[in-house]
């Protein structure tokens, strides 16, 4: 066995044996040897999207192994699932970028704001203006204080991205017009920007 000195191998497989039936006798006591490390478990990756995605963890102090591993998984999903969308806010932000806004990551989401590109948006006619735009994983807004107005409304945009990934996008524009005909307000009623103010309201609090 690699590791361990031929000469010490009685030991360690009489520690073994006994660690075994240690388990048998007092349930509560597990055998070490069944403590199997992640390589992933103690990356910064992991412990970002534990702090700031919404995945449900375990509430041991200590998580398990394969819900880390798992949770890693469904993260990079996640990302795969909303890259196409996440590529068009890539090449926006690029222009954005190079016409002065300024690029920040949070939270796993590229944010971008300010900028000439920003400041047309905050000029467009009434009906068509807006301080955000989400695009997968990437938030563009009109300026850096925007930004910190509504984080928490297109953070669950991304969400929403993540869910719906390809489908987001007709998905939305169809509950709209779906609204439009019905006589209300297609963005307003939309169910998709109604979820989003919804759960930026309850993370605000009364």
């Amino acid at each position: 066995m690699a590791g361990i000195h031929r000469s010490t191998w009685g030991r360690e497989c009489g520690a073994f044996v006994d660690a075994e039936a240690r388990s048998l006798r007092e349930p509560s006591v597990a055998p070490q040897y069944l403590k199997v490390p992640c390589p992933f478990e103690s990356s910064d990756l992991v412990r970002r999207a534990a702090s700031c995605w919404p995945i449900a963890t375990p509430t041991s102090a200590e998580p398990s192994v394969a819900r880390s591993c798992w949770d890693l998984i469904a993260r990079l999903g996640a990302y795969a699932w909303a890259a196409p969308y996440t590529l068009v806010g890539l090449a926006v932000g690029l222009l954005a970028v190079a016409l002065g806004a300024r690029p920040q990551v949070m939270c796993g989401n590229l944010e971008i704001g300010g900028g000439l590109l920003g400041r047309w948006f905050a000029a467009l006619p009434e009906p068509c203006r807006f301080s955000a735009i989400t695009l997968g994983h990437v938030i563009l807004a009109t300026s850096r204080e925007a930004l910190s107005h509504v984080r928490a409304h297109e953070c669950v945009h991304v969400r929403q991205y993540e869910r719906w990934g390809i489908l987001f996008v007709p998905a939305y524009l169809s509950s709209s017009l779906w609204q439009a005909l019905r006589g209300r307000n297609p963005y307003r009623a939309n169910r998709f920007e109604k979820e989003a103010y919804a759960k930026e309201a309850a993370s605000k609090g009364p």
